[in-house]
């Protein structure tokens, strides 16, 4: 888990999202009136979404800390990170997290050589905004699995937190990490046209007008990605995390 994120998002609009997925949503501590934060650190309050007692099929917004006090006075935050585990059940486990963005940290770019080297660097702070072109969700939107003469391959549309498109796998290297990789913004409940192009020597991909893929693949290895995408092989679609949409779905031969 990150140490701070930023949440703009209404309880309004976290309502209305439930309202599409019809599951119940219930507010037992009464509707809450947060305001738009860019900054939710570690033991500050956020609203959480859980399951609503032993109604599976329900939920309810609470507010509570970010974080548990561990027994040495620190927080404990980095909950799976520090070697612990947990299950959902009808009394306990996992919750969500309303959020329009989390921040990452990595160490300072090298100054120059002429530059002042200050005693301590500050770390490079990253906000990763979650878009999902889907109706809700914080990964891929569309996967779309193809062949390619023996293979397959897929393109994935929304992964990384709602903003990687990319090609898995080229010589190995997954979406996130070959010269496919890129990112682009998607919007919650838009409609995209995504076009896929395939040929023995050519990978093409468009997003509505905008070409985003074109990537000659003679005498590279094409494969999927290991894991549970294979079952789309050899022509399929899928989310991950997200509920989408499709439709106008067309299949024709070049």
């Amino acid at each position: 888990m990150c140490n701070e994120f930023a949440r703009h998002i209404a309880p309004d609009q976290i309502h209305e999202t439930f309202k599409q997925l019809r599951i119940p949503l219930a507010f037992p501590e009464g509707l809450p009136n947060f305001a738009p934060l860019d900054s939710i650190r570690i033991t500050e309050m956020t609203a959480i979404v859980r399951a609503a007692g032993t109604a599976m099929q329900a939920a309810e917004l609470v507010q509570r800390r970010w974080s548990w006090p561990g027994p040495g006075g620190k927080p404990v935050y980095n909950y799976r990170g520090e070697g612990r585990s947990f299950h959902n059940s009808p009394t306990g486990g996992r919750c969500l997290i309303p959020l329009d963005g989390f921040y990452e940290f990595t160490d300072p770019g090298t100054p120059a050589d002429d530059a002042p080297k200050p005693k301590r660097q500050k770390k490079d702070k990253w906000l990763f905004t979650l878009a999902p072109g889907g109706i809700m969700g914080d990964d891929f939107f569309c996967a779309l699995t193809a062949p390619v003469g023996k293979d397959s391959f897929t393109l994935v549309v929304g992964g990384w937190g709602g903003a990687l498109v990319g090609i898995s796998s080229i010589d190995g290297m997954d979406a996130s990490e070959n010269s496919t990789t890129q990112f682009r913004k998607f919007n919650v409940n838009e409609w995209y046209r995504i076009r896929l192009r395939v040929t023995p020597k050519k990978l093409e991909a468009w997003i509505n007008d905008d070409q985003l893929i074109d990537e000659d693949i003679e005498g590279k290895k094409i494969s999927m990605r290991l894991g549970e995408i294979e079952l789309c092989a050899p022509l399929g679609i899928a989310t991950f995390r997200t509920q989408a949409a499709f439709r106008n779905i067309t299949l024709r031969k070049l």
